[in-house]
């Protein structure tokens, strides 16, 4: 075959296009600017190339802020609809009929209802006529299924595709990054099991309407516990009722059963919807939430390292690029070599020029921002270098990612020290504290990043996190250092009299929680990332002495020495907002601690 696609170029018509060459046709992507509108040039195309088969995959399903059908409910975007979805669909039959070219139009089963509509049948066949009514997207698509007659036509109808990697536009991908569920049996098209069996069609010129979607029907609860089965054993989600999901949505939504005898018949090895959906999981290809190249700032560090290694793992499909300049808390070493989609740039963050070069350079859209000075000690006898870094270099981060434009999310890691000392769980929303200069610089940078949210509209998430653990952490933190200590047999100084309180959590769990953040977190959100695991300094030397050294006592390791300029106490953060995404710790204290070992 020879085939020219239309709509090749996009999610469905790319899958397309590679099995159609990987079975050795012949296969010609119509250009994105050509308009079916224009018959004189859809004309001159076929004369140009010949084909033997024409396929369209041309529609409109989302938009511009919108990356569901509920795009086609805003005002002005009726002509939209109907020309692509219909008056397009059509033209492009009508002149393949002319020049005898097979025509096979990629169209929906999302025009059937079997839950809102009275007296509707269990299933739906190829003769059943449209009876969902609910969007303007399905009206549309209704028409145009009925109207697709021509002698020369393959109608197929599919329903929320699946494929096994990670995109904005695959059902799975969707489903995950949802805030809550409406969990409801529907049919759904597997792709890598059905476009095979599509191209068989295309070969034999099958003409009529056909069901493509996998034998049986599936809930999106069912495909949710394959993904945390397969994928990610800590997801987690919350359910909601249909009419819960009409309220909140501007249209409603199509779940139906299309029935498969036809496919069956032609092709009875077609494997069902949830052998399907469980090898696609099993075969799981993916990106962070859709985003081909994600850059991190700091990534070198304790945190950074932690959050690479885990993401550079589980997202194969996404490149991460790391800004870091390298200082005492970050070794190059930290990052695994073994991640071939990861590369290091050593450069400073307030080096504007060599950060915007690496933005145009890479095309990242996803930025995480953990570069920062946090040694609070530190910040106490050399406090203009966390202003600079702090301060300076967040200051000029932002304006690199305002002239480079291309950014959907940032997320800046920010510090629970800036709500400063209290016994009271402090809220997103509670007032700023600071009591050291390296918790004020933090808390300035935040207070940039709102102010460009504010007047530029950029799309900046804040993460405020508890005490980090992590065996990448610089040994000047407690808990490495204490570890050093003990192994070398040398006495732990204690400021103050160790009685201030600190809340850890594993670096692990904080990369979890940001690619909570990443995935669902809007513009202008706040997160506390906290854990309930809190202790004296006192104990948490006791907890490694036990660790290093079982049975020895505590004073026999310890030194007092004079308290920091001012300690606070303690710092205590409410974690509701982070739980609400489906987050919790998974790595209790103790294991930490264990892990740095």
């Amino acid at each position: 075959m020879k085939v020219l696609v239309f709509g090749g170029h996009g999610f469905l018509g790319k899958q397309l296009a590679q099995v159609l060459s990987q079975c050795g046709h012949t296969v010609i992507c119509a250009d994105t600017c050509i308009r079916v509108e224009d018959t004189c040039t859809v004309k001159d195309l076929l004369k140009q190339h010949s084909p033997t088969h024409v396929v369209s995959l041309i529609g409109r399903t989302h938009g511009p802020g919108y990356p569901t059908i509920d795009y086609l409910e805003q005002p002005g975007k009726l002509y939209q609809n109907i020309n692509d979805n219909l008056y397009c669909p059509l033209v492009l039959g009508m002149i393949c009929k002319e020049f005898s070219i097979h025509y096979t139009y990629i169209g929906t089963g999302c025009i059937f209802d079997n839950y809102n509509t009275d007296n509707a049948p269990s299933k739906f066949d190829e003769a059943s006529k449209p009876n969902f009514f609910g969007s303007s997207y399905s009206v549309v698509k209704g028409f145009t299924d009925q109207l697709m007659t021509f002698t020369d036509a393959m109608n197929v109808r599919i329903r929320m595709p699946i494929v096994d990697f990670d995109h904005p536009r695959n059902f799975i991908s969707k489903i995950v990054g949802y805030k809550k569920i409406c969990s409801i049996a529907n049919s759904m098209t597997v792709v890598p099991t059905l476009f095979p069996l599509l191209e068989k069609l295309m070969c034999r010129n099958y003409t009529g309407t056909i069901n493509l979607t996998n034998p049986g029907t599936i809930t999106h609860n069912e495909v949710l516990e394959l993904y945390k089965q397969y994928v990610d054993p800590h997801f987690k989600y919350t359910n909601f009722s249909i009419g819960e999901q009409n309220r909140v949505l501007l249209s409603k939504r199509s779940n139906n059963h299309l029935d498969t005898d036809l496919l069956r018949s032609l092709f009875p090895d077609v494997p069902d919807i949830h052998s399907a959906v469980k090898t696609c999981l099993q075969n799981w290809k993916s990106t962070l939430d859709g985003h081909r190249t994600v850059a991190v700032t700091g990534g070198c560090g304790a945190i950074g390292a932690e959050m690479i290694n885990y993401f550079a793992r589980k997202y194969t499909l996404t490149k991460f690029i790391n800004i870091d300049k390298l200082t005492y808390s970050g070794k190059a070493e930290n990052v695994s070599t073994d991640h071939s989609n990861y590369k290091l740039y050593k450069v400073d963050i307030c080096d504007q020029s060599n950060v915007q070069r690496i933005f145009h350079a890479e095309q990242p859209t996803l930025l995480i921002h953990l570069a920062a000075e946090t040694h609070v000690d530190k910040s106490f006898t050399n406090s203009l270098e966390f202003t600079h870094t702090n301060i300076l270099g967040t200051h000029t981060l932002l304006e690199c990612v305002r002239e480079y434009g291309n950014f959907k999310k940032i997320i800046h890691m920010s510090t629970d020290e800036v709500y400063g000392a209290s016994d009271d769980l402090c809220k997103e929303s509670s007032i700023f504290s600071p009591s050291n200069p390296y918790a004020a610089s933090k808390a300035g940078a935040e207070l940039l990043c709102h102010s460009y949210v504010k007047s530029f509209g950029l799309p900046i998430v804040i993460a405020r996190c508890n005490n980090a653990v992590s065996k990448y952490q610089d040994p000047s933190k407690l808990i490495p250092m204490c570890f050093q200590k003990i192994k070398s047999s040398q006495k732990i100084p204690i400021h103050g009299d160790g009685l201030s309180k600190r809340t850890f959590v594993h670096a692990i769990d904080i990369s979890r929680a940001i690619e909570l953040i990443a995935k669902k977190a809007t513009t202008g959100d706040t997160f506390n990332i906290g854990t309930r695991f809190e202790y004296t300094v006192l104990e948490v030397v006791q907890k490694i002495l036990s660790i290093i050294k079982p049975g020895e006592s505590i004073s026999d390791w310890i030194t007092f020495v004079p308290d920091r300029p001012f300690q606070d106490h303690r710092y205590k953060v409410d974690t509701l907002a982070i739980t609400e995404l489906g987050w919790e710790p998974t790595i209790n204290f103790d294991d930490a601690l264990y892990l740095v070992t």
